[in-house]
């Protein structure tokens, strides 16, 4: 898979994968974006190639070392691919972040997905064995994370804004389009 590109289409689902030299002409050609799978931040061919290329580049003549992409998201296609519809939610750092609507779940402050924008809180501590799944994990800012430590949340003094569940599928995919439109949105002000 190190060869190939994760392809999403417009809606953000994942549709296939492509080469890395198709999936480079097409966000060259400007029907697609490179996406950071891990932050879900876009990026255009001009601005990825102010990217720092790091240890994992690729070479692309004529402009030289360029960082490796590893997902594009195509511009106007929203089709879908041959991959199942999934039905049960995938326990994920960004389906957390999704259910949670970006927001801190103690004091409702808007959240960055962006590295080190936000914390995992275990409901029950970790420590005094809380699971790691989706009726133990909220989004928290690190002042509320903080602040709760290695509380129960009783104990804490905080409450909750909304208690958690796992959501449906369905749900998750709506919220996501429309969490990464508002990340595309503020990107282009």
């Amino acid at each position: 898979m190190r060869n190939k590109v994760l392809k999403y289409n417009a809606n953000w689902q994942i549709i296939g994968s492509d080469s890395i030299r198709k999936a480079v002409k097409k966000v060259y050609k400007g029907i697609a974006l490179f996406m950071e799978r891990d932050t879900g931040e876009t990026y255009n061919f001009d601005r990825w190639l102010r990217l720092d290329p790091t240890e994992s580049f690729i070479t692309v003549w004529p402009f030289g070392r360029i960082r490796r992409p590893s997902s594009i998201v195509c511009s106007n296609y929203k089709g879908m691919g041959m991959a199942p519809h999934v039905n049960e939610p995938i326990f994920s750092r960004w389906n957390i972040f999704v259910r949670d609507d970006g927001k801190c779940q103690f004091c409702g402050k808007k959240l960055s997905y962006q590295k080190g924008g936000f914390t995992f809180d275990h409901l029950h501590p970790k420590s005094k064995g809380g699971d790691k799944d989706w009726y133990n994990i909220v989004i928290a800012c690190h002042h509320c994370n903080h602040k709760k430590a290695n509380k129960s949340l009783e104990d804490s003094g905080l409450t909750l804004i909304r208690k958690p569940y796992k959501p449906l599928a369905q749900e998750l995919r709506n919220k996501s389009i429309k969490i990464r439109q508002d990340i595309l949105l503020g990107e282009q002000e």
